[in-house]
């Protein structure tokens, strides 16, 4: 199998999102690891997280983890 790995945009202190995309059918593989507490939050990379979250609940296979960094 072929995946695509796309650039996401920062967000690495509110959570690690890992994004595959299986090039034979175009489905998508996710995970989301929660990153900092919500008094650390930076507005902009909060924005962008809900950005990308949202375009990833129309998905199939998004999937939640804990932070085990």
């Amino acid at each position: 199998m072929f995946y695509v790995f796309p650039e996401l945009p920062e967000t690495i202190d509110v959570a690690v999102i890992k994004l595959a995309i299986r090039m034979a059918d175009l489905q998508m593989a996710t995970a989301i690891f929660p990153g900092a507490k919500p008094a650390d939050l930076d507005k902009e990379q909060w924005n962008s997280f809900w950005q990308v979250w949202n375009i990833l609940q129309a998905g199939e296979g998004l999937g939640l983890y804990q932070n085990n960094m």
